[in-house]
C-alpha cells in the first residue's frame, strides 16, 4: 500500500522517476557493502559463533571477494550518480575505486 502511496505522490508531483532511481541505486551500493563487512565479522565473532561451528579460511576468501566485487559494483554506483548529479565529466574513477576496494578487503581479512 505504501508503494501505491509513493508511486501516486511521485506521479502528481512531477518528480522525474530516473533521478530517484538513481540515488537509490547509490545508496544500495553505499549500503550493501557496509551490511556485508558487518556480517563477515559477526560470523567470525568467537563470542558469538564457536569454533567448531566457524567457517574454513576459504569461505572467508570467498565472502571478501564478494565484499570486494560489491565495493567495487557500489563504488562504481555512486561515482556515476555524483557525476551524474554535479553535471560532471564522464570520467570514471575506477582505478580510484579499485584501490579503495582492494584496502577494504585488506582491512577486512585482517579484522
Amino acid at each position: 500500500m505504501a508503494v501505491l502511496a509513493i508511486g501516486l505522490a511521485m506521479g502528481l508531483s512531477g518528480v522525474k522517476p530516473i533521478p530517484v532511481i538513481l540515488t537509490v541505486q547509490a545508496l544500495n551500493g553505499f549500503i550493501l557493502p557496509l551490511i556485508t563487512f558487518y556480517l563477515i565479522l559477526l560470523v567470525n565473532d568467537p563470542n558469538i559463533v564457536p569454533h567448531k561451528h566457524r567457517h574454513s579460511a576459504y569461505y572467508n576468501l570467498v565472502l571478501i571477494v564478494l565484499l570486494g566485487v560489491m565495493l567495487l559494483l557500489g563504488l562504481n554506483n555512486i561515482d556515476r550518480s555524483i557525476s551524474e548529479f554535479f553535471h560532471l565529466t564522464s570520467q570514471s574513477h575506477l582505478e580510484i575505486n579499485f584501490l579503495i576496494t582492494i584496502f577494504i578487503m585488506v582491512v577486512t581479512a585482517f579484522c
